[in-house]
Parts: C-alpha cells; sequence; structure tokens
C-alpha cells in the first residue's frame, strides 16, 4: 500500500469585518492586538491599514492529506498469459494521458462528464472510459478517485427506469438519448470493480455487485448472449463483447459464475461466427445470423473487438480467444502499423481507410498480446501510438483509446483483483509455508508434503484454480511457464515455479 502526504497551507485572512470596535480610539481593532500599548504606538500604522481595507494576517495553517493508491501507475507487470512489454516510457504516457484528461474531463459541482467529440454532449461509453483510466492513472502523486466517484455521481444522475444510464446526455443538464448501451455497462463496471482495489473502498465493491444484477437482468437475452442495450436487440455489435470484463465478473460475482460463464461461452460463440476467414469483426450483424454482417468492413464502431478480446487473453488466457487471435494474426502479422488505416474490408481484410490513427493501430496491435514470437511487433506498433500527433480538439475517441492501448501493451492494464490475490497468497506463504513442494522450480511433476489429508488446489497468479488433487504426485507439464500457488483449506499455501 502506497501513501502520499499533500501538505496545503493556508493564509488566513482576517478583513476589518471580524475585528471588535475599540471605543477608545473608536476604529476596529483585532482583539488579541488590542492593549494600551498598540493604542500608543501603533495607532497610526494601523489607520493606515484601516484606510486599504483589510489586514492581512500572517498566520499558517497546515494540513495533511492522506491519499491511499494501492497499485500506482506505472505497474509494468507480465500478464499471465501471452506477451507484453514491460519497459516503456512512463512519463510519456502520463504526459498524454494529463493532456487528454485536460480536454476532455470536466466537472460541475459534485459532478463530472468525459465531453464527446460535438463538446456539447457526454455517450455513457465515454463515462466508462474515463473511470477506468482514473483508476489506472492514479499514482503516488496524484490518486483520481475524487474524479472517479464524480464520474460515477455523473452516471448514476442520468438513470432510466432500469437504473442504467441514459447513452447520451446534453452537458451537465438533459437526456438526449434514451436508454442504455451494454458496453458502457460492462465498462463501468469493471471501473467500479478495479476501483475496490485500487482505492479500498467497500462502496465500490457493493455499487459493482449492484450494476452487474442490472446488467445481468436486462443486458443478456434468453439465449445468455449480450445484448447492445437494456431495451432493445435488433442488432448486435461484436465489439460490445468484453472478454474480460465478462471474465473478471465471474470472478468477482462468484454466486453467479455459472451466468457469467454462460454469457462469455455463448456471446464468444457469437463472435467467433460474425469473424471472417480474415480475421475481421463487423461492426454489427443480425442478431438471428452473425454471418449476417450488416455492412462491409470493420470501422469504427466495430474496431474495439480485437482489444477486448486480446486484454481479455492477457488477463483469463482460453481457446477461443487464441483461435479469434490467431486468425487476425494470419492477416496482419506482416502489416506495418504505418499501413493500418481507419477503415477494413469485412471479407478480406484488405485496407481500405484514408488516415493511420491511434483507434485502428492499437486495436491491430493489441492482438500481438498472443505470444513472444510477435515482440517486435509489438513494439513496433507501440512506438506508433507513441508518435501518433492528436488534433486535442479532435480526440475524444482516440485519444481515449491510445492511452487504453498503451497502458494495455505495456503491462499497465493488469487485473487489480488478481495482484490482490496473489499478494494475499505471498503474505501467506511468507508466514506459514507448511506444504512442502519439490522440485521447485519443477518442469514435469512436482511431489506434495502435506501437513495434513485433504485437497490441494493449484492456482495461477489470477486465483483460477487450474488443477485439484488430492494426490503426493502431481504431472505440471501441461503447466504454461509462471507461478503458481498450492493452496488447502484454511489458509495453508506453498509457491513453486514451473520452469
Amino acid at each position: 500500500m502506497f501513501y502520499k502526504i499533500h501538505t496545503h497551507i493556508y493564509i488566513i485572512i482576517n478583513s476589518m469585518k471580524s475585528c471588535l470596535l475599540c471605543e477608545s480610539v473608536k476604529t476596529h481593532i483585532p482583539l488579541f492586538l488590542y492593549n494600551t500599548k498598540f493604542q500608543s504606538k501603533h495607532l497610526k500604522q494601523y489607520k493606515m491599514i484601516k484606510s486599504i481595507g483589510f489586514l492581512t494576517l500572517g498566520l499558517l495553517f497546515v494540513t495533511t492529506i492522506l491519499a491511499q493508491v494501492n497499485y500506482p501507475f506505472p505497474q509494468n507487470i507480465s500478464y499471465p498469459y501471452g506477451h507484453n512489454l514491460t519497459t516503456v516510457n512512463s512519463a510519456q504516457l502520463k504526459t498524454d494521458f494529463e493532456t487528454w484528461w485536460g480536454q476532455y474531463y470536466e466537472e460541475s459541482g459534485q459532478l463530472a462528464r468525459i465531453k464527446f467529440d460535438d463538446k456539447s454532449l457526454t455517450v455513457s461509453e465515454g463515462i466508462g472510459y474515463g473511470m477506468l483510466l482514473a483508476v489506472y492513472m492514479s499514482d503516488n502523486n496524484k490518486s483520481y478517485q475524487t474524479e472517479f466517484d464524480k464520474l460515477w455521481t455523473y452516471y448514476n444522475s442520468f438513470l432510466n427506469e432500469n437504473g442504467l444510464m441514459h447513452w447520451q446526455i446534453s452537458g451537465f443538464s438533459h437526456v438526449v438519448g434514451s436508454n442504455a448501451a451494454t458496453d458502457a455497462e460492462l465498462d463501468v463496471a469493471v471501473a467500479l470493480i478495479m476501483a475496490y482495489y485500487q482505492f479500498g473502498d467497500e462502496n465500490y465493491k457493493t455499487d459493482a455487485l449492484s450494476l452487474l444484477s442490472k446488467i445481468r437482468q436486462y443486458e443478456v437475452d434468453e439465449n445468455m448472449v449480450l445484448k447492445p442495450g437494456d431495451v432493445w436487440n435488433s442488432k448486435k455489435n461484436p465489439s460490445y463483447f468484453s472478454y474480460f470484463g465478462l471474465g473478471l465478473f465471474a470472478q468477482f460475482d462468484s454466486s453467479n459464475k455459472s451466468f457469467w460463464n454462460d454469457v462469455i461461452h455463448a456471446s464468444f460463440s457469437e463472435v467467433l461466427e460474425n469473424q471472417s476467414d480474415a480475421g475481421i469483426s463487423s461492426d454489427w450483424y443480425n442478431p438471428n445470423n452473425p454471418k449476417d454482417n450488416l455492412g462491409t468492413e470493420m470501422s469504427y464502431d466495430g474496431i474495439r473487438t480485437p482489444w477486448r478480446v486480446a486484454l481479455g487473453y492477457a488477463w483469463w488466457g482460453g481457446d477461443n480467444a487464441e483461435i479469434y487471435l490467431d486468425c487476425i494474426l494470419n492477416s496482419f502479422e506482416n502489416t506495418s502499423a504505418s499501413d493500418i488505416k481507419d477503415k477494413i474490408q469485412y471479407a478480406t481484410g484488405s485496407i481500405i481507410g484514408a488516415y493511420n490513427n491511434a483507434t485502428f493501430v492499437g486495436a491491430i496491435g493489441s492482438v500481438f498480446i498472443r505470444s513472444s514470437a510477435y515482440s517486435n511487433k509489438l513494439s513496433e506498433y507501440y512506438t506508433n501510438l507513441e508518435n501518433q500527433e492528436w488534433d486535442i480538439n479532435n480526440s475524444y475517441f482516440g485519444g481515449a483509446f491510445d492511452i487504453l492501448y498503451r497502458l494495455t501493451l505495456s503491462g499497465n492494464f493488469p487485473n487489480l483483483a488478481a495482484i490482490s490475490t496473489s499478494t494475499h497468497f505471498n503474505k501467506i506463504v511468507a508466514d506459514q509455508e507448511v506444504i512442502n513442494v519439490y522440485p521447485n522450480p519443477a518442469s514435469s511433476s512436482i511431489t506434495i508434503i502435506k501437513p495434513v489429508e485433504g485437497v490441494v488446489h493449484i492456482c495461477d497468479v489470477s486465483g483460477r484454480v487450474v488443477k485439484s488433487t488430492s494426490d503426493t504426485y502431481v504431472n505440471v507439464s501441461d503447466l504454461t511457464v509462471g507461478t503458481y500457488f498450492c493452496v488447502m483449506e484454511g489458509g495453508i499455501a506453498a509457491r513453486f515455479v514451473k520452469q
């Protein structure tokens, strides 16, 4: 846990209104300055001060504010799956974020919004992006918890009858576009869960579970597939499928784990069915036939799909994610970042847009997380994002995603719930390592010596159980390289490394 002490010095100004009337000199004199010596020696000087109209007292009042950030930027971790960069120019990333934030974040009292392309408007997805950025860009010098809270208050100030935010709002005043958009709810729910781990406030946990309940009730159809909104389902958008978010919900909302796993399975099946042979997801598709892509290209509506799947793969792994990413890689593994443009033909994967911008470069670049074999491409695409020259007045979407993509590619978009679990395991191991595991590191098998009889759960660093066994000799050759924990009921645990 990290703390930052911010010291604020306040100069207290006492005006003549705070002074008491001194009958002997017929003027206003502060009580603690009023005495005979003052009257006789300093009356002339005091009247001069009075003529100015105020008295400034050199009183200094020092307060300290304790700001808590549990996982300060930059984290630069290695994700449990795939490969990511861990050494980037974090200072530049923070500077670029602050530039974007200064242009698009706006407060009014206890509310805050993220301005849309038309800056008089705000859309619910923008609130989600802002809340995610507030969590992940908080560091030891600046916590964005206050800003996070104001964005969340804004969300709750424009709710429909289902308790979900209307998708488009005019400034801080009234609804323009009615009812909810599912992509916003998923991102906001992820942000609330991560805020619980980042800032340590139990209210975020309560709020997250409440929002997840509404998503379950209103934004999932009878086939367990995500709907595009709470009151409509006439067409679907594959980029609303948040693989990283849904996996998190299954972990966090554990009493509804099977529900969320069913949503992942059903929604991912449609995303894969919609994906063309060239690896491209469409902007929208017919809910009765995912191959009916309702268009001939992937443009701004659908471009988030590769990123949402890639980040989900980095957090959770998964065969479907590998299939999806590999299909894109077959088309783009040799494509230079500078050749990516802002429109891609659905059937062939041909690049047909005109502009090389962050929205598309980062989406395609995120698929290189798939394997260390693409580390050079990952660096190339990250560098392109870092060197993008924004038109700051027209960078609501592109600027937000430039930052989100770079956080993702550099190991700065971790599952904080997993880090929290891993930290807890490390504490257990440090305090009470009573399971013996050898050899350690291990490549093919381990021997587990338990202090008591019982089942041992082998968990990865995300807290996901990968094996459960009562055996003494355990085959681990099928595990990917990394750190694992052997855990028994009662907090008995040991750590080992698979090499």
